[in-house]
């Protein structure tokens, strides 16, 4: 009996031993295949990829490049920025706004960078209140389209907008700016109308799909001579504007002539009639709105 007990006994331990080195056999196994994952085994060296070829990124956008879009206002870097200096100053004149983040005083010195010098006696002066806008006075939509500014005029009262290009940065800020006026001018029946001297091309690149007014071309600048905001520029500016980064450089003389616009703003009644006229030789300043909607408001008063 005690013989039987004991060889059972022996083959229970048996069983146990060798239950224990499978257990511990499969346990090391596991451990070198998670090892072999990870990349730990001696030698083996995982290739991992490389910045920009991971496949979880989304695919780039389809279609062509799209043009300028609307700039966050540009920052100050001549000193002028300073801590607690509100985003927008206002002008000298108590009309004007400083499209710049953080600007002083300091743009608004002839002796700074944002007046742009121009030939002597090529300067004209933009037109007055009181005074009809001209006859002939055309632009180009993005499709090259010829429009009639004057009978575009009599359709509606209309706050015309002429700015220098989709490569100014000052410019972008200034037309997102606009759209927070347009239901309010739409309101009073207005039209909001904005003229720079880009090429057909150049404004069919430009990103305008969160606008809700029309921009127009003026490449020959004959709108720009008739509203008196043309003037010749000196070469160094000239070769400035060719080195604009970002894309937005361009030869200013193969383009217009050597010629740019001082940024105006012309509210007209349905007879063409300028009711309100504001422009500003520092291409930082810009009408501000709230001068904007007071005087389309006072012209339809007249």
């Amino acid at each position: 009996m005690k013989t039987r007990l004991s060889s059972l006994g022996r083959i229970v331990f048996c069983l146990f031993v060798a239950t224990a080195a499978l257990a511990l056999s499969e346990i090391r196994l596991r451990a070198q295949g998670l090892n072999q994952e990870e990349g730990g085994q001696a030698g083996v060296r995982i290739e991992r990829p490389q910045r920009g070829e991971r496949g979880d990124r989304p695919p780039p956008r389809a279609g062509g490049p799209r043009g300028p879009r609307r700039a966050p206002p540009p920052r100050a870097t001549d000193g002028s920025r300073e801590a607690g200096t509100p985003m927008y100053t206002v002008a000298p004149d108590g009309i004007g706004v400083t499209m710049r983040e953080g600007a002083s005083p300091l743009p608004y010195t002839k002796n700074t960078v944002t007046y742009i010098p121009w030939e002597e006696g090529s300067k004209l002066e933009p037109l007055k209140v009181g005074s009809e806008l001209p006859s002939g006075s055309v632009a180009y939509t993005k499709t090259g389209a010829k429009v009639d500014l004057n009978k575009l005029v009599m359709k509606k009262p209309t706050v015309l907008i002429y700015y220098r290009g989709g490569w100014c940065p000052f410019c972008n800020v200034h037309l997102q700016e606009l759209q927070e006026s347009v239901p309010a001018l739409e309101e009073m029946g207005y039209q909001l109308l904005a003229v720079s001297t880009d090429t057909v091309e150049a404004l069919k690149a430009y990103d305008d799909s969160e606008l809700e007014y029309q921009l127009l071309a003026d490449p020959d600048l004959t709108l720009a001579t008739n509203l008196g905001v043309k003037y010749k520029v000196v070469q160094r500016y000239i070769q400035h504007v060719k080195e604009i980064p970002h894309g937005r450089a361009f030869d200013l003389e193969e383009r217009n002539g050597g010629h740019l616009i001082t940024p105006g703003a012309f509210v007209l009644n349905t007879k063409g009639t300028i009711h309100f006229s504001y422009s500003n030789d520092n291409y930082t300043v810009r009408a501000s709105r709230e001068a904007l909607l007071k005087a389309a408001k006072a012209a339809l008063e007249k």
